[in-house]
């Protein structure tokens, strides 16, 4: 849903910046997976969207997927 939808005060909101060089925009591109014919009945690719700095490339922890892992 937009924010303008949801009736949000950009002012009320927090801007997020690059971890690494303080750059406020982002753009999407996505980290492959490969997954497992064990897992998936036949081995495919699993494509995650997560957001890259426009300036560094930098993808900040807040946009990693979190892991099932442990």
């Amino acid at each position: 849903m937009n924010p303008s939808e949801m009736n949000i005060d950009i002012s009320q909101t927090e801007e997020i910046v690059c971890d690494e060089c303080n750059h406020n925009t982002f753009q999407q591109v996505f980290l492959m997976r490969k997954v497992s014919a064990v897992i998936a009945g036949q081995e495919s690719v699993l494509p995650i969207s997560v957001f890259e700095c426009g300036r560094c490339g930098h993808v900040n922890e807040l946009f990693m997927p979190k892991s099932n892992v442990g």
